[in-house]
């Protein structure tokens, strides 16, 4: 199963009166507590029919690894209840729970990654990625070690199935704000620390990354990557003063990676509204109906650094601060593949996608047409005629908002060109496609490929 989408014009053969389009998540809800952090981690538990939210707070702002774990439960991810400590993780910074589908291995379900940092000298300190069957429950103390320093970001791990192997997202260093991955079989042997993303010369001067988030999606990887702007005169030589926003970035196979924009993924609001100052969006789930992605992020009232007395012996936060609240976990919805969407104008607009090949009878289309109309027709890539049964006249036109709707031509299913090569052409008005999913792979070159992450010919 192959997800297409719209971040670039690769897989478009041709398009008229059709403009890409990039869409924001909106904020949809809040999770607030006294002395909260902005890190924060949240997950589907399906055993239990719940989300968990993982936050922290951090009792001394002078230790910023010494932090005591807490989580709250929901069941539409917007709206939360404390439900207590997370004692099994306590002394870390903030850590990001995956749920691992791809284990065989029940006691191991889910995973992140926890640092151990040396009380003594906070530059030491040693990654491992940490195991619990139930998400609440978890052994920090394994075999799996990942790093020998601390990386002090929003680390996070997970299975990339276009490499077929486990991959971790953190610092190559301590501070070393650029993304580096780590690559692994078997969670014991790690490869060494690997750029996969630098600031560069397009981004606002003095940009370092702060950290990055990955989901893996059928077809392609999204990431929440955070831009830090940091001050040119900083004092302190790692520069520990500045804002965030952060930026959604792709990738087809995890190593390679490009921005969506250079459009932040939501706007950083007027003061004093949380997030002013800082914005890091580092979850995303589904909602309860599928149809929806939530994501969870940390907004801060002060700048990065403020208030660190070890950076900044002399900062103090503001008496608004102190009496107001200075983090606060915020939440954004948005539609499921719809960061960005192929929007028609005028009376008759058409896309065509790129040659590719049916492997199998799944075939669907996330189209917002609420107010027009949606044609679509299957082409035969050498005589460019459309095939017996599959054309605009035989198709049944779709009006309406679905992310999974399923085309049908006079009661044909797609199953019935299984193993031939086609082009998918659609008409549209008053229209926005954002994916194509399906028993669809790449074949714009000579020979079919499994996925746009794995350039190599099927047999």
């Amino acid at each position: 199963m192959n997800t297409y989408v719209f971040f670039d014009d690769f897989m478009i053969n041709s398009r008229r009166g059709i403009r890409k389009r990039i869409f924001k998540p909106a904020k949809a809800g809040v999770f607030s507590q006294d002395g909260i952090t902005v890190g924060s981690s949240m997950v589907y538990v399906p055993e239990k029919g719940l989300y968990y939210l993982y936050y922290n707070f951090l009792p001394d702002r002078s230790k910023d690894w010494d932090r005591e774990s807490h989580y709250a439960v929901s069941s539409d991810g917007l709206n939360f209840i404390p439900a207590g400590r997370v004692l099994s993780v306590s002394n870390t910074g903030a850590y990001i729970v995956y749920r691992d589908n791809h284990t065989g291995n029940p006691d191991e379900r889910y995973k992140c990654v926890v640092m151990k940092v040396n009380e003594k000298d906070t530059s030491e300190g040693r990654g491992y990625v940490a195991v619990s069957p139930d998400a609440l429950n978890w052994n920090t103390d394994t075999k799996y070690r990942v790093s020998e320093h601390a990386s002090d970001t929003s680390n996070n791990i997970f299975f990339n199935p276009v490499l077929g192997k486990y991959q971790i997202i953190c610092r190559g260093a301590h501070i070393d704000r650029r993304i580096t991955t780590l690559l692994s079989e078997d969670l014991r042997n790690w490869t060494d620390p690997r750029v996969i993303l630098s600031p560069n010369p397009f981004d606002v001067e003095y940009t370092q990354y702060y950290g990055m988030t990955v989901y893996p999606e059928n077809g392609y990887l999204l990431g929440f990557l955070q831009l830090y702007y940091t001050d040119e005169d900083d004092t302190v030589w790692t520069k520990m003063a500045g804002k965030v926003d952060s930026a959604l970035v792709y990738s087809y196979d995890g190593l390679i990676w490009n921005r969506v924009s250079h459009e932040p993924m939501v706007d950083r609001p007027m003061p004093p509204d949380f997030g002013f100052a800082t914005i890091y969006i580092s979850n995303m789930n589904e909602s309860p109906d599928g149809r929806e992605w939530i994501l969870a992020a940390g907004g801060g009232r002060t700048d990065h650094g403020w208030g660190f007395k070890p950076a900044y012996p002399e900062s103090e936060l503001s008496d608004f601060v102190n009496k107001n609240g200075n983090n606060q976990l915020m939440f954004y919805k948005i539609r499921k593949h719809g960061f960005a969407g192929m929007e028609s104008y005028g009376l008759r607009a058409r896309l065509q996608m790129k040659r590719m090949r049916v492997d199998g009878g799944n075939i669907s289309f996330n189209l917002c047409v609420p107010t027009g109309f949606v044609r679509y027709r299957i082409l035969d890539p050498n005589t460019r005629l459309p095939y017996d049964g599959f054309d605009f006249d035989n198709c049944v036109p779709f009006t309406g908002d679905d992310i999974a709707f399923v085309p049908i031509w006079n009661g044909s299913p797609i199953g019935l060109l299984e193993g031939k090569f086609i082009l998918l052409e659609f008409e549209m008005h008053t229209a926005i496609l954002f994916s194509v999913s399906g028993d669809l792979v790449p074949a714009h070159g000579v020979q079919p490929e499994p996925m746009l992450g794995i350039p190599k010919p099927m047999r």
